[in-house]
């Protein structure tokens, strides 16, 4: 009876926030196996059997008192190397977005479309780790960058480029990807963007064996949601581009066409979020407000698209075009309130 009540005391001391980390050491004069893992179940540490030295006893308490210590240090240490990989990480895609937002207007505004409509899809379809799939969503135009901007606005202009060409074109994902890899916790993201150029049966970059299935799931996703997207923008409505795409077999996987064009169809309207807007002067912008409207120069340049939340950069952008050149006024917003 007195072992289960100390056991009993033990459990008490496991279940309080305050005591569960104190080791406790049981001392019994009992030796059969049932007795000792009964106390080992109930949260000790150790046991010492009677008759007992003392001089035991207090090496014992040493040795788990520095265990103690060691695992709090240890637990300290793995918790400051993560918070510096997480500031790393964070830091890192938020520089590799507004670089890409100022590299390129329209490149920026389709990967953020592809962001939004992976977010949907992963939440339908309950995908693991689906941070990384909105991270190459959102971060797969990064090897645009690399690209001679001559080639991107004949792209864009639908101008027939040459063989060289098209091979610099086609290894855009090669260079996003080895952007991605060389950032902390990023390689699934890598090998996903490595294989947005790839079709389900084989085809396109990178020219290699993996086929179907074993083509990263997220990459699967991606390539029919950009693909979709592409079909939008040239005038097809969502559930006709998705149906079109049923045909040839075998260029997207089969299974995820399927439960995307579900996903869609369920839904009562594809229309944009932003119903509200509110009107204010370039001074009343803050960080954190989001864009209802693109914003344009006197020109007539695309400065910032619809949809873009302003950074600390983006706002200073837009400031110091005011100042120099000035800005179509007034700006529209979605909300007063930034969202920081």
């Amino acid at each position: 009876t007195k072992i289960y009540q100390r056991l009993t005391g033990t459990l008490l001391l496991r279940r309080s926030h305050k005591t569960k980390e104190i080791p406790v050491i049981f001392i019994t004069a009992k030796k059969e196996t049932e007795d000792l893992v009964a106390g080992f179940k109930a949260g000790g540490v150790d046991y010492i059997t009677k008759p007992f030295q003392q001089e035991e006893v207090c090496s014992r308490v040493r040795t788990h008192l520095e265990l103690v210590g060691l695992r709090k240090s240890v637990e300290e240490q793995y918790n400051r190397v993560r918070e510096v990989l997480e500031n790393t990480l964070s830091g890192s895609v938020g520089l590799l977005t507004e670089i890409l937002s100022g590299f390129d207007p329209d490149i920026y505004d389709h990967a953020t479309r592809l962001k939004e409509l992976a977010r949907q899809v992963s939440a339908s379809l309950k995908v693991k780790n689906a941070w990384e799939l909105d991270l190459a969503a959102m971060l797969a135009p990064i090897g645009y960058v690399s690209i001679p901007r001559e080639i991107i606005e004949k792209t864009k202009k639908g101008v027939n480029l040459s063989k060289n060409e098209r091979e610099i074109l086609a290894g855009v994902y090669e260079a996003g990807s080895q952007i991605l890899g060389r950032i902390p916790h990023l390689k699934q993201v890598s090998n996903i963007v490595l294989y947005l150029g790839k079709y389900y049966d084989g085809e396109g970059f990178p020219y290699d064996s993996v086929v179907k299935k074993n083509i990263p799931y997220g990459a699967r996703i991606l390539k029919i949601l950009g693909e979709m997207l592409k079909l939008e923008d040239n005038g097809k409505k969502r559930l006709e581009a998705l149906d079109s795409m049923r045909l040839p077999r075998g260029r997207y996987d089969p299974d995820v066409l399927e439960s995307v064009y579900k996903i869609f169809a369920s839904e009562k309207t594809h229309e944009k979020i932003g119903e509200e807007s509110i009107s204010v002067s370039v001074k009343e912008l803050k960080v954190g407000h989001t864009l209802a409207r693109s914003v344009m120069s006197l020109e007539g340049e695309n400065l910032l698209i619809e949809g873009t939340k302003l950074s600390k950069m983006k706002l200073n952008l837009l400031l110091n075009h005011s100042k120099l050149s000035g800005l179509k006024e007034p700006v529209y917003i979605r909300d007063i309130n930034p969202e920081l």
